[in-house]
């Protein structure tokens, strides 16, 4: 496995990968698979562009598909630039259990310390999603509050876990 900045050019893989994880699993992304279809492939290509406190790492398997992929994105408020959120982070079913994601995230951990500045870490997990909420802790996230009925799909609501890593 290789796990790497993703750039411009890997916004076809990207964006493949990412319309099977809003498909797939709705509940677990805040956008959805019909919006993000929508947009076109330069819209992807420039979410994809690394800036300063703003990047996504890829995991390749062997074949070189990305199986992978985990975003962070530093906040740009002089008075919380301290801090840096998690998102997006996907694991494709069939790379599960190779540790994948817990590659993902320590290299993203690594890349946010190198972050001048950076204290803490934050991301929002579905509290339901345990194995995901085992990975978070697994590379030292610690949670601190649960938003009751945060997300509501088709009637169905679920709670958000709160989790924070300081750095």
């Amino acid at each position: 496995m290789i796990i790497r900045l993703l750039t411009v050019g890997d916004a076809e893989g990207y964006r493949a990968l990412r319309l099977r994880a809003l498909r797939e699993h709705p509940e677990a992304f805040l956008s959805t698979y019909e919006a993000e279809v929508a947009r076109p492939i330069e819209a992807t290509s420039a979410k994809l562009a690394p800036e300063t406190g703003k990047f996504t790492l890829g995991a390749f398997d062997a074949s070189g598909r990305l199986a992978g992929v985990a975003t962070l994105v530093r906040e740009t408020n002089p008075k919380i630039a301290h801090k840096a959120n998690v998102y997006a982070v996907y694991v494709a079913p069939e790379a599960r259990g190779n540790r994948v994601g817990q590659s993902l995230l320590q290299a993203l951990i690594a890349k946010a310390r190198a972050c001048d500045g950076v204290e803490q870490l934050h991301l929002t997990v579905m509290a339901s999603n345990k194995a995901a909420v085992r990975l978070y802790a697994s590379v030292g996230f610690v949670a601190y509050g649960t938003e009751p009925r945060a997300m509501k799909i088709d009637g169905s609501y679920y709670d958000d876990q709160h989790m924070v890593l300081v750095l």
